[in-house]
């Protein structure tokens, strides 16, 4: 697809921003970690264009970042959508950036799912993000970001096809150990039947079409200039038949 050049300058705007926020939570010592888009940005670099900022912290974090984000011109929403879920924003052309900070959990709307951060901060790695857009990569900057496990955990947990789509990224890439995943499932039941549920449904729509995944991108209009493969595609197949195998174990 045709990329609105405009989207380099959100993603460098974003990634200067959450450069920011992270520096100032290290320096205050504020237990958090990145999840969300940055992290299929650092997991699966290339697939798609991300915006923006995704945090789970402790309880301790809020009166801090609130403070921050406002010195950075964030729009501030304090709890305004429950008291689990911090929302701000901030101008940019052609859309605004948006950061959602969970506290303490990170409950799902769609859903009502929700998994512990102090979890996902115990698991949590120091790597660096790969931008979408080249012209971006001046601004690279190394995360605390959530376990790629996790990071799927959280994705398949929601009824968004959007977070679909990147769990259709980590099952193709080398990062997910399922066996693990099994593991931190079986210790939250109703989360593991949920995403079993949803999973079996998804292997239906593969059967109905394999080019399922592409036309799912194209129906949301997600940023990217990527397409799952041929051998992508089977490859994708055999991940969610092994996975929902071990889901039924």
């Amino acid at each position: 697809m045709e990329i609105d050049k405009r989207f380099i300058r959100i993603e460098c705007d974003s990634l200067k921003n959450l450069s920011k926020i992270t520096k100032f939570l290290d320096e205050t010592h504020i237990e958090f970690v990145i999840i969300g888009g940055h992290a299929i940005s650092v997991y699966c670099p290339g697939k798609r264009f991300t915006k923006d900022i995704d945090i789970a912290a402790s309880l301790k974090i809020v009166n801090p970042l609130i403070a921050q984000l406002k010195r950075l011109e964030f729009v501030v929403d304090p709890f305004g959508h429950g008291d689990k879920i911090l929302k701000a924003s901030k101008s940019s052309v052609p859309q605004n950036i948006e950061l959602h900070a969970s506290i303490g959990e990170v409950f799902d709307e769609t859903t009502s799912n929700s998994y512990s951060c102090d979890k996902l901060i115990a698991n949590k790695n120091y790597l660096e993000i790969t931008p979408f857009f080249s012209e971006c990569n001046k601004y690279k900057t190394k995360i605390p970001v959530i376990n790629p496990n996790d990071a799927f955990i959280l994705k398949a947990m929601t009824n968004r096809e959007r977070d679909l789509i990147d769990c259709f990224f980590y099952l193709n890439s080398n990062h997910l150990d399922l066996n693990r995943i099994i593991i931190e499932l079986d210790q939250v039941p109703p989360i593991k039947n949920y995403i079993l549920g949803r999973f079996t449904a998804t292997l239906s729509n593969f059967r109905g079409s394999i080019r399922y995944p592409n036309s799912l991108i194209r129906q949301l209009n997600i940023i990217t200039d990527y397409s799952f493969s041929n051998q992508d595609l089977r490859n994708l197949l055999r991940a969610i038949r092994d996975f929902i195998a071990i889901l039924r174990e």
